[in-house]
């Protein structure tokens, strides 16, 4: 059970050594799925495509992210928008948080 609002990340996932942590916050099938995840530093997530847009935020530390075949680093606080069916990766450059948002695209 997640206790809202979230206060300490430290303790809601743990940045496990050498590896990575995932928690889902949301899932509400097809529709949209948010997703926290922790890298250790120096942790390589290899490439994989994305289902579906998605946005992804830094809470902490810093990465470099892989869209196609552009690395763009990014620091707490910044996001990106990664195409649907994107190719991506993640390297941690520092024991590092962020937050995934995927939602289906809707045009009014």
């Amino acid at each position: 059970m997640i206790n809202l609002p979230i206060t300490s990340l430290e303790t809601l996932l743990p940045i496990l050594p050498g590896g990575r942590n995932v928690m889902p916050l949301l899932d509400l099938a097809g529709e949209a799925k948010v997703v926290l995840a922790a890298l250790d530093a120096g942790v390589v997530v290899p490439p994989h495509p994305m289902p579906r847009e998605a946005t992804l935020l830094l809470l902490s530390g810093a990465i470099d992210f892989l869209i196609e075949d552009t690395w763009q680093s990014l620091r707490p606080g910044e996001f990106l928008r990664v195409p649907g069916q994107a190719s991506h990766s993640v390297r941690a450059l520092a024991p590092s948080r962020f937050i995934v948002l995927q939602a289906q695209a809707t045009r009014a």
